[in-house]
């Protein structure tokens, strides 16, 4: 009873603030619909869903922090989804949350780089530098284009929500919208099985952060994780598509994650499954299961090098080139 009584009243303040309908909600509703696409590769401006929003709407639309770390929506690991209502959120009542993997990336390449991996089939999507990605916004997805012949390597650069909405789900709901999909479930996960199966995707990155907790703080430390030059790579994704009432189609993506390597695992546990071009080709192609499973395979040491950045990164609407800016040692 005290419970009910607790989120009960809580409900009651996020309607009465926001409004059943409230700022918060149909920011989120517009966001599904894909309305930010246009405004991120138009020009120098890089806005964010959540840029100037007071810290209840920002809550309000499906994130929290809990101490400097940054919470979102995740896949669960036994069959389930972590999930965030709104009105959790708003409260910041979410037992369920975990830190995530993988929630935030970068990609300073330009996508022009991508043709030297593969025929780029159509326009290359204006894409400016990206220091700070976020869970929600629209990032280019490399997809084979439909009619592709087997064993082209050409691909099509496509602009996608973060954030897989199952296409059976009834609304582009922030329950249903997951950012990462665990290697070990996408032959299982109804929210990925058919995917997997016929929707394999990849995003081009160049780096992407993880946050390491401190054994005697709360606050935990971010890291920029990137090849030793910093150039272009892609992690292996999923991707569907989901109509609205109107009939409007909004294309949704997931990060495909496994088991963190040996060097990275004191950082944390988990890291997105990460592909070179020859990889990244398998990947799209129709290949055998067994052929998938070895791409998304946990390696015994990654390629990559982690750098202790500023924590300027925690903040989702810092998009600037010091978020990438490497800390001397000790501090």
């Amino acid at each position: 009873m005290l419970f009910q009584a607790f989120m009960g009243s809580a409900l009651l303040a996020y309607k009465r603030d926001l409004g059943e309908d409230g700022q918060g909600t149909a920011e989120l509703r517009r966001l599904q619909d894909g309305g930010e696409a246009a405004d991120i590769t138009g020009g120098a401006q890089l806005p964010h869903p959540l840029q100037a929003r007071p810290r209840r709407q920002a809550d309000a639309i499906g994130q929290r922090f809990v101490g400097d770390s940054p919470v979102f929506l995740q896949d669960g690991e036994n069959g389930d989804v972590d999930t965030v209502k709104l009105h959790d959120a708003y409260t910041c009542y979410c037992p369920r949350a975990r830190r995530i993997m993988c929630g935030r990336f970068i990609l300073t390449a330009p996508l022009s780089a991508v043709e030297r991996h593969f025929a780029v089939a159509g326009p290359i999507p204006n894409f400016p530098p990206r220091y700070n990605i976020a869970p929600s916004q629209p990032i280019p997805v490399l997809r084979r284009p439909s009619g592709a012949a087997q064993g082209v390597d050409q691909v099509e650069i496509v602009l996608m929500r973060w954030g897989l909405i199952p296409s059976w789900s009834r609304g582009p709901d922030a329950r249903y919208s997951m950012i990462n999909a665990r290697a070990e479930s996408l032959q299982e996960r109804p929210a990925y099985r058919q995917a997997y199966r016929q929707r394999r995707a990849l995003v081009p990155a160049t780096g992407y952060y993880e946050w390491q907790s401190r054994p005697d703080s709360k606050a935990k430390d971010p890291w920029l994780i990137s090849l030793p030059d910093r150039s272009l790579f892609f992690f292996a994704a999923v991707w569907e598509k989901w109509r609205n009432s109107a009939g409007k189609e909004v294309l949704s993506v997931a990060i495909v994650t496994v088991d963190a390597s040996a060097d990275l695992r004191p950082i944390h546990d988990r890291m997105p499954a990460a592909l070179d071009g020859v990889g990244g080709n398998l990947w799209l192609s129709p290949a055998a299961p067994a052929e998938l499973t070895r791409l998304v395979t946990p390696p015994a040491v990654s390629p990559f090098q982690a750098a202790r950045v500023g924590r300027q990164v925690n903040d989702p609407t810092h998009d600037a080139p010091d978020c990438i800016a490497e800390l001397a040692a000790g501090r």
